[in-house]
């Protein structure tokens, strides 16, 4: 039987394996035929987690989004926050008018006699009445010495020629007279010595003088009485000046009664303003209009106490009794300049500054101040002060 071979490659590697089967045997015996391939294990368990890999290239940008969406709607309105801290201090005000002149001093002694007066005139006679121009000018002449004794009669003049004397004499008369008012209305510089009738006066004979204290003498008729007054020479203005001009802390009465004066809460308060009665009357009737301001200062430990003082009202006293309030007729009727509100540490203090103004002089100077409106607005009042402003007339 003939078979074709068809592996040669396959027999040839079966004679070598009968070969080497043949030298074991001679040794050791014949190895045995190679076993099958077995058959396929189980599955292994799974192994530990392999390091990370090498991070990816970066992938290209995404597509554009979508439209922006539509606003959405208001939202609720908040309360109103606390006011806030008290801004930075201002800056310092303009240097006030100098203070109050010392107690008035001694009359000095009297002075030595004048000389001798030269003899009168031809056509005046010794007993003739002196004119009330004359009279005038005694009373508003700068103040001197005393006046010295009456001189001798002079001898007689010779007799004048007939017809002329009178005429000649008058003229001279009336001249001199007008030369003296002059003399005297120049010469009435606000000093102590010659004092000005008022300070509107004062400004149209010294139009370069500056706003400061000057001496006046309303009703001219003795120096002696002279008033020590500020004049504000912009608008020709006589300023008397309180005293006390700020009442210091006044105390929170027990009894909330109506009306409540100041004067009458601290009792040694008294508002006067360096001025005699005489003196501040013809003051008035010679001025056409005054004004004057008045400054409330009340701090509370209470903050809603700010809304309850927004509109303080006062009452205020006219030197003719008149009553002053911002419910009163127009001409009795006062006006709130300014309004300042500070709170600091739980504390609210509120500044008020009320102004008056009137074309009748006599109801100026302000004389005591109902704060009755003023206590009632608070239970938790700390501190009130009254500041009282120079009552000035035009």
């Amino acid at each position: 039987m003939s078979f074709k071979i068809k592996r040669p490659c396959f027999l040839l590697s079966i004679i070598l394996s009968l070969q080497l089967y043949q030298a074991s045997v001679k040794a050791d015996g014949l190895p045995g035929i190679p076993g099958l391939p077995g058959r396929e294990g189980p599955k292994g368990e799974q192994g530990y987690p392999g390091p990370p890999g090498i991070p990816g290239l970066p992938g290209p940008p995404g597509l554009p989004g979508g439209s922006l969406g539509k606003s959405g709607s208001a939202g609720l309105p908040c309360a109103p926050g606390m006011p806030g801290p008290p801004g930075m201090p201002g800056r310092p005000g303009m240097p006030g008018p100098p203070g109050f002149s010392g107690a008035k001093g001694d009359m000095g002694f009297p002075g030595p006699a004048g000389p001798k007066g030269e003899p009168g005139d031809c056509c005046i006679s010794e007993g003739q009445k002196t004119s009330v121009r004359e009279k005038r000018a005694m009373y508003l002449r700068p103040y001197g010495g005393v006046q010295g004794m009456k001189g001798d009669k002079g001898d007689q003049g010779p007799i004048g020629e007939p017809g002329h004397c009178d005429v000649r004499v008058i003229k001279s008369v009336n001249l001199d007279d007008e030369a003296k008012q002059i003399n005297l209305e120049t010469s009435r510089n606000g000093s102590r010595e010659a004092p000005a009738i008022t300070c509107r006066e004062l400004k149209s004979t010294n139009p370069n003088l500056e706003s400061n204290l000057y001496w006046i003498d309303p009703n001219g008729q003795d120096i002696q009485d002279a008033v020590l007054v500020f004049c504000d020479m912009e608008l020709g203005a006589t300023c008397v000046l309180p005293s006390p001009t700020v009442s210091g802390s006044i105390p929170a009465p027990d009894q909330h009664s109506s009306p409540i004066w100041f004067t009458d809460v601290r009792d040694e308060i008294q508002v006067t303003y360096g001025i005699t009665t005489k003196q501040l009357v013809r003051l008035q009737q010679i001025s056409d209009k005054a004004s004057q301001n008045i400054t409330v200062r009340a701090s509370d430990m209470e903050e809603n106490t700010y809304f309850a003082r927004r509109n303080m009202e006062l009452s205020l006293l006219g030197y003719n009794d008149a009553i002053i309030s911002s419910k009163n007729s127009k001409s009795l009727r006062y006006k709130t300049e300014t309004e300042q509100i500070y709170i600091e540490h739980g504390k609210v203090t509120t500044e008020n500054l009320f102004s008056y103004t009137t074309d009748r002089p006599e109801r100026l100077p302000i004389m005591d101040v109902d704060l009755s409106e003023v206590i009632k607005g608070s239970t938790s009042l700390t501190e009130l002060t009254v500041t009282v402003g120079m009552a000035c007339f035009y």
